[in-house]
């Protein structure tokens, strides 16, 4: 598929996060209501989701089309409460048969607390500067990107928690982005439609 038409089909695709989150007619929660996304507000007024919301084991995801043998970059921006935990979390992609894969994601922009750049793992954990405020978390952001080749026409690229303070407090997501790198697709001869460079045979010497 072109890469125009990888770009159209991520279009009809907004990022519109679910959750895994199921009600609990019994709860004293008013919150906790099936498919619930939690969203914050910081006293800058950025808006941000909460990945540990008001059920323990529950994920944030989003299921989309993809195209077989694309490659897609997926880049978030990710950061702890507070300083009384160091928040972790993964990126996991499921194919249409339920296969997984956690995507290693690369920290290329760091925050105040120093966490360097350039490192590479599947889990993402960023240390906060923050004491105890829970809505100021300017300066706390870093940001993660990594890549994934489809497997199928349909992916379902999830959040999931790894470790927080409390099953309802923490793993802060903002910028959440997934788009096309290139287009994996190659012909008999070894030409490529996308943005990959041509093979050509050697010849023997």
């Amino acid at each position: 598929m072109e890469m125009a038409e990888n770009q159209r089909q991520l279009r009809q695709n907004q990022i519109r996060l679910d959750s895994t989150e199921t009600d609990d007619p019994t709860s004293t929660n008013a919150q906790r209501k099936a498919n619930e996304v939690e969203l914050q507000y910081d006293l800058d007024g950025n808006i941000y989701a909460e990945l540990c919301a008001n059920q323990a084991d529950t994920a944030i995801y989003q299921k989309i089309a993809t195209t077989p043998g694309a490659a897609y970059t997926v880049s978030l921006k990710h950061t702890s409460l507070d300083t009384r935990n160091n928040d972790s979390m993964r990126v996991v992609m499921i194919a249409k048969d339920g296969s997984r894969k956690t995507v290693p994601m690369t920290r290329i922009t760091s925050n105040k607390a120093g966490d360097k750049v350039g490192e590479t793992s599947e889990t993402i954990l960023t240390h906060a500067t923050n004491s105890t405020d829970s809505r100021d978390h300017a300066g706390q952001w870093a940001t993660y990107q990594g890549t994934y080749i489809a497997t199928s026409d349909t992916t379902t690229f999830t959040f999931e928690s790894v470790g927080a303070r409390a099953y309802n407090f923490g793993n802060l997501l903002d910028d959440v982005s997934f788009k096309t790198a290139y287009p994996l697709t190659y012909n008999g001869n070894g030409n490529t439609k996308g943005t990959t460079p041509q093979q050509k045979n050697q010849a023997k010497q």
